[in-house]
């Protein structure tokens, strides 16, 4: 199952990653199109096994191809245009051009990025002599994802962490479409908490205490403190179900701290949240005294780094 859930993530980043080079280049763009040479090195690395390297970070412009593998001796061209005039292109200067590339790369590779691959003629793809199949040699996001459903979930996982080492909170996600998670309460009869700063805790006389919802309109991040058995868990379980209701573009998630040992604080994000603001997500951790003292210390740096980003 989980196979199938990292397969879905991998097909919404593709899908998301083509539409925003579309965006960006219908409008003028096109730093994305260099950023994602790196991204599609990254893949083809770990999907094929190759040693790809960015070629244009060692000399600007490379005629005819964008990235190499002197080892496995392929070549890739990373490209936003499907036509076969493109692809005609790639390969007249990667026979023709001074640098002799047909000598050095056994292999050329047409990585489409923004279109899928049209059906191509063979009559009109001109390979010069070279080895290149119209079929396996020009690549897109659909063929790389049709790949993978034949591969393990350890494989899918080391695809999804690149995607989403390079794309969390890069990509626009469609918050309509993102299913909310729920918390089961095991309360049978719900009683509201209140709740006061902890410098009037002990303090003789009335105080003033605020909802929940009340101090998380004034504070980004809190903390609550209590003896055990006082209701903590049940609380913030039913604030995510009462955020979920009320705030439609707010990712409330429950997550409780017992089995933490070193995890970065961005690990804990749901799947379903991959790839939304951080801005718009609420992180509802429980039972941070259930820790062990070594782990507590580390996560408690990870929390002050990502409340650094926000």
């Amino acid at each position: 199952m989980q196979g199938l859930a990292n397969l879905e993530l991998i097909k919404s980043f593709f899908s998301k990653i083509k539409d925003e080079v579309k965006w960006d280049n219908s409008i003028g763009h096109y730093n994305i199109d260099r950023y994602l040479e790196n991204v599609v090195a990254e893949l083809l690395n770990e999907i094929y096994g190759y040693k790809l390297i960015n070629i244009n970070k060692e000399k600007a412009n490379y005629p005819g191809i964008d990235l190499r593998d002197k080892i496995n001796r392929v070549a890739v061209q990373v490209t936003a245009e499907n036509t076969s005039a493109k692809i005609n292109d790639t390969i007249d200067i990667f026979v023709n051009s001074k640098e002799n590339m047909k000598k050095d790369y056994d292999r050329l590779i047409v990585f489409l990025i923004k279109e899928n691959k049209i059906k191509y003629n063979s009559t009109k793809i001109k390979t010069q002599g070279i080895k290149f199949d119209i079929n396996k040699d020009i690549i897109d996001f659909k063929m790389l994802y049709e790949e993978l459903e034949d591969y393990t979930n350890d494989k899918l996982s080391k695809v999804l962490n690149i995607l989403e080492k390079e794309f969390q909170n890069k990509i626009s996600i469609d918050l309509d479409k993102v299913k909310k998670r729920e918390c089961v309460n095991n309360c049978e009869f719900y009683i509201p908490r209140t709740f006061i700063k902890a410098e009037e805790y002990g303090k003789v006389g009335e105080r003033n205490g605020m909802s929940i919802e009340e101090i998380l309109k004034k504070y980004n991040n809190v903390i609550l403190l209590s003896e055990a058995g006082n209701g903590k868990t049940e609380e913030v379980k039913h604030l995510v179900n009462r955020i979920n209701k009320k705030e439609k573009y707010m990712f409330p998630f429950y997550d409780r701290l017992n089995k933490y040992i070193d995890e970065d604080i961005e690990e804990l994000i749901p799947k379903e949240y991959k790839g939304i603001e951080y801005e718009k997500i609420i992180f509802i951790l429980d039972g941070l005294d259930e820790i062990n003292e070594n782990n507590r210390q580390i996560f408690i740096k990870k929390t002050r780094k990502i409340l650094w980003k926000q």
